[in-house]
């Protein structure tokens, strides 16, 4: 590619281009993204004739500046430039889906938040003891609960020693405030 609009023909890597998206974008809309939520950027990688190794450039849609980007991106990673013939090895498609919003689900507000029931316990700060135990489904937003207790639900067990807070927050999480433990 001494000169790049030479050497390419704009009609031939256009086509080779849209295959490539039609290959990427094909899976995303099966599973059920929208098109207009997915991007997409095309590379290709050059290199000197005869390298082993190449650079990956952004592709402006014209050929005319890519041979100065790589001389210049080339001088930046390797210190020189050689002005040898330089050609494409690969043309490259990547598509993204914007990120989108995942709905949060906000937990039941009005739970009585009154202990379950109770669990023994030992901790080195208390020796043994008798914890209230709650079901994390009734905490509602705001309600503190003090250590030592267990907060249990289908998937975990949730520990506050002794000397510890834990506010169930708007969305359900468990913030524990630590205090006074090394």
């Amino acid at each position: 590619m001494g000169s790049v609009q030479d050497a390419w023909d704009g009609k031939l890597i256009e086509d080779r281009f849209r295959a490539l998206e039609e290959q990427c974008v094909r899976p995303i809309l099966e599973e059920g993204h929208a098109a207009s939520a997915v991007t997409l950027a095309r590379s290709v990688d050059l290199r000197y004739v005869g390298q082993n190794y190449e650079i990956e450039l952004p592709w402006g849609r014209d050929p005319v500046g890519l041979r100065p980007a790589f001389e210049a991106r080339h001088r930046q990673l390797y210190g020189y430039a050689t002005g040898e013939n330089v050609e494409c090895v690969n043309l490259r498609v990547m598509a993204k889906v914007v990120e989108e919003a995942l709905p949060l689900s906000v937990p039941p507000s009005g739970g009585s938040a009154a202990p379950a029931g109770t669990h023994r316990g030992y901790f080195r700060e208390t020796g043994e003891v008798e914890m209230p135990r709650y079901d994390r489904s009734t905490l509602p937003p705001g309600r503190t609960v003090s250590g030592p207790a267990m907060i249990e639900d289908d998937w975990s067990t949730t520990i506050v020693y002794p000397g510890d807070r834990c506010v169930a927050d708007r969305l359900g999480n468990l913030v524990i405030e630590v205090g006074g433990r090394p």
